[in-house]
């Protein structure tokens, strides 16, 4: 999947994660799975550190859509790709 993709992906899982198990477990929950995500996504460290930082759940949405709109921005989106292609 491409950066597109996998945004639109990881938005959907992050709400259907934070319905499922509501507001105070819900971003607990988050955490591990935008770890997951983050793994193969240069820079992602970066997307994981600032979500597990965030307890509120339309704040962890709102930076991952954040981190995404950056790397469509940036001159690393060709790398991303790359990468994600191998």
């Amino acid at each position: 999947p491409d950066l597109t993709e996998i945004r639109e992906i990881l938005l959907a899982h992050v709400g259907a994660l934070h319905a499922f198990y509501g507001e105070h477990t819900g971003p607990k929950v988050v955490r591990k799975h935008v770890g997951w995500y983050a793994e193969s996504i240069p820079g992602g460290q970066r997307l994981r550190a600032q979500v597990n930082g965030l307890d509120d759940a339309q704040a962890q949405l709102e930076a991952v859509a954040r981190f995404f709109d950056g790397l469509a921005d940036s001159a690393c989106v060709a790398a991303v790709e790359q990468r994600l292609a191998a």
